[in-house]
């Protein structure tokens, strides 16, 4: 008789727990069409029907699992209205509980960096927003999250932060870079033109990069990278003058190398033949890549309005 009035009052509590909870989504519900400060308050109603709720299913492992949430997202409610006011040193401590609660809220994260800038907190702010980089998944968001973090990068007060940031958006924008310039389909062509832009900023993003911390191995790498590929897409686009200038940085970076090819045949693309075939016989007399003094020789051995792709 005893265990039989114990399971009674469980599944009572059980009952009366459900009840507090869907009366507290229902205020939520509610909160959403009104304005800040009456929604901030339906919130604080649905957030103490939630708090009671938990307290009442401590057995029930789904029930109180769905009660922790429902106080999370009451959290999380109350801490957007209170944005939505411009509340934000009021927002970040709702917004603070209910992402303890539920961490998987990607989004809170976007949010809270939000209220931390407009609070005044730069460095809580770029830590939300690299967390939210971590987890979510919404696209329009991401955009802003990464243009966000590129206004808040360490300056020359942490001149090493600073570097890794920048060398981070540079080796990023290359990767998107790349992916533009792909052709996806027999009838999608690849975006030449939008991969220039991206190569733009990437290269500006070493520059930053290599500008705070000249000895950066890996921003220099990206930097070449970049101005090769960037260079690739001008040829595509019949800009010579454009790719050339790229060959001509990378070889004031590394004086040697595959980008002295690279510029001959460019301006032998250009129509600049004797000029090209100069520098393709100071690749063969300088050059290490066989292969690359190969096609060198074979440009100087083909006729005048010849060239090879």
């Amino acid at each position: 008789m005893a265990d039989q009035l114990t399971n009674q009052e469980l599944t009572g509590e059980a009952l009366e727990a459900q009840r507090l909870l869907d009366q507290g989504h229902q205020a939520l519900e509610t909160a959403v069409e009104l304005p800040p400060e009456e929604a901030i308050r339906l919130c604080g109603q649905a957030l103490e029907l939630f708090k009671q709720a938990r307290e009442l299913v401590v057995e029930d492992l789904q029930l109180k699992r769905d009660a922790r949430l429902a106080v999370a997202a009451a959290f999380s409610q109350r801490g957007h209205h209170y944005r939505y006011n411009h509340n934000f040193a009021g927002s970040l401590p709702d917004l603070s509980q209910g992402l303890s609660l539920n961490p998987a809220n990607a989004e809170d994260y976007y949010y809270r960096a939000m209220s931390y800038l407009r609070n005044g907190n730069p460095r809580q702010a770029r830590t939300d927003l690299i967390e939210y980089l971590k987890r979510g998944e919404n696209e329009y968001l991401r955009g802003l999250a990464h243009a966000r973090l590129a206004e808040l990068a360490p300056g020359k007060e942490d001149p090493l932060a600073g570097s890794l940031h920048y060398r981070n958006e540079g080796m990023r924008l290359n990767s998107e870079a790349a992916k533009t310039a792909q052709q996806r389909t027999d009838e999608e062509r690849p975006d030449w033109l939008g991969a220039v832009r991206l190569y733009n900023q990437a290269i500006e993003a070493f520059n930053r990069s290599l500008e705070l911390n000249p000895e950066d191995k890996l921003g220099r790498i990206g930097l070449m990278t970049a101005l090769k590929d960037q260079a690739e897409a001008y040829r595509q686009l019949d800009e010579y003058d454009l790719a050339v200038a790229n060959y001509d940085r990378a070889l004031e970076i590394q004086p040697a190398g595959q980008y002295l090819f690279y510029k001959a045949e460019t301006l032998l693309q250009a129509g600049h033949t004797d000029l090209a075939k100069s520098i393709f016989q100071e690749y063969i007399n300088t050059g290490k890549d066989p292969g690359l003094k190969a096609r060198a020789q074979s440009y100087l051995a083909s006729k005048p309005n010849r060239v090879n792709s």
